[in-house]
């Protein structure tokens, strides 16, 4: 993603030449030249899909952007498509994830290893829990008590618990997980390891990993179906999506999509799924009954965090070139507005609520004033520069003294999210350009 936090397994396995024509500063140079040749346009558009209207449609909605170069949090109203608040949260934010009854937003900062609180009513941060060692995905448990925040460079999830901003345990997984997304019921919970092929599955009750499902290359983004059916999970390198089967836990079926897909969102009616893939600057979207694609849609540059609004009448993606969010209709496939944002969005969710809006102009405390909880244990010394092992990071990044990497995606609240929002890509940051 324009990320410029690139996985080292990425990087290895680039400079190895696994990835063939990806592997040098050159390539991206000349995607960057042609972005409109590389994006795969011409598929059949789909006819008008029916959309769920829910009663609590009837609220108003507002959809919570990270942007990871401004350290803020954007919120727009989603009646009006307007930025109507700014939030200031931690260093380098990715994944964002919102409470099932929308009175908190969860938001992962990757250069402070922290979650920031957000109360949803006032728009200030009201708390920042100290977590592992890059934090990147982010997602709440349908009964809204537990919070699942990877840990890139640890290699494990804290588990918040929601009503102490607390975290009380610890899970280990594979390496460098990102994405994570919950079933339904809540009794199990996906978490996509970017550093290999696999998916972990973690048994909620007594937080521990019962099983690990074989993917392809470097999984990201995942969601699940609204039945908990079918966990849909990106695959960075392999530039396609997985279907994993949650009754049996393999994957059923791969889906080519576009380069480099990053985020995933499901529809409310599971007929659907929409996938950013960030090289391609487009959103492909998937007939779930047959698991084809069935349209590509255009967007901004590098797209990465996808989700559905609540109402499920529009898709927002997060474009990272540009600053913006793209606001695609369900029912006709097309960008029906593009709104502008902080520097660098990167992550997606929404919130509801009742009959009125969040308080505008509300601005998150700076983080020395904040209630924080250490984590323990406290942080490592640096082993070596972060240049040594991820050239071309953050130049925002760069201040920091000891090494630190990763990128990712989101899954929160049971339906859409946009997880995994990983793009690892060789560009550097906007900030040092600017220079």
């Amino acid at each position: 993603m324009l990320l410029r936090l690139r996985l080292r397994s990425v990087i290895e396995s680039r400079s190895s030449g696994l990835l063939g024509q990806r592997d040098d500063w050159a390539w991206w140079s000349r995607i960057r030249a042609s972005l409109i040749a590389v994006a795969i346009v011409g598929l059949a558009v789909p006819t008008a899909l029916s959309v769920p209207t829910p009663a609590l449609a009837q609220d108003r909605q507002f959809a919570y952007v990270t942007n990871s170069d401004s350290d803020t949090v954007s919120v727009i109203d989603v009646a009006t498509n307007t930025v109507t608040n700014t939030i200031t949260v931690g260093d380098n934010p990715q994944g964002v994830a919102i409470s099932p009854d929308s009175t908190r937003a969860y938001v992962v900062n990757g250069g402070d290893d922290n979650v920031s609180v957000i109360d949803t009513a006032t728009g200030t941060v009201i708390a920042t829990v100290g977590v592992g060692d890059f934090p990147f995905g982010v997602a709440v448990s349908p009964d809204g008590t537990r919070v699942y925040v990877t840990n890139y460079l640890t290699n494990d999830v804290s588990v918040i618990d929601a009503a102490s901003n607390t975290v009380i345990n610890t899970i280990q997984v594979e390496q460098n997980p990102v994405g994570v997304v919950f079933t339904p019921d809540g009794t199990r919970a996906y978490v996509a390891n970017s550093g290999g092929t696999t998916v972990s599955v973690i048994n909620v009750a007594s937080s521990t990993v019962i099983d690990s499902v074989t993917v392809q290359s470097n999984p990201a983004g995942l969601d699940i179906t609204p039945s908990g059916a079918f966990v849909y999970a990106t695959n960075l390198n392999s530039d396609s999506v997985s279907v994993i089967n949650t009754a049996t836990n393999t994957a059923i079926a791969t889906i080519l999509v576009g380069l480099n897909p990053v985020g995933v969102a499901v529809s409310l009616d599971g007929t659907r799924a929409y996938v950013t893939c960030s090289l391609s600057n487009a959103v492909f979207v998937i007939d779930t009954a047959t698991n084809t694609v069935i349209n590509t849609i255009q967007v901004g540059g590098s797209p990465v965090g996808v989700a559905v609004s609540r109402d499920g009448t529009r898709v927002y993606v997060a474009n990272q070139v540009n600053d913006n969010v793209s606001v695609i209709s369900t029912a006709t496939n097309a960008v029906t507005n593009t709104i502008t944002v902080g520097d660098t969005p990167f992550d997606v969710a929404f919130g509801q609520f009742e009959g009125q809006a969040p308080v505008p102009g509300g601005r998150g405390k700076r983080r020395s004033d904040q209630n924080t909880t250490d984590r323990s244990p406290s942080r490592r010394p640096d082993e070596f520069t972060r240049q040594d092992r991820e050239p071309r990071m953050s130049a925002r990044h760069d201040r920091h003294t000891r090494h630190r990497g990763g990128n990712n995606s989101y899954t929160g609240y049971s339906g859409s999210h946009i997880d995994a929002e990983i793009l690892f890509q060789d560009r550097p940051s906007k900030k040092r350009r600017s220079r």
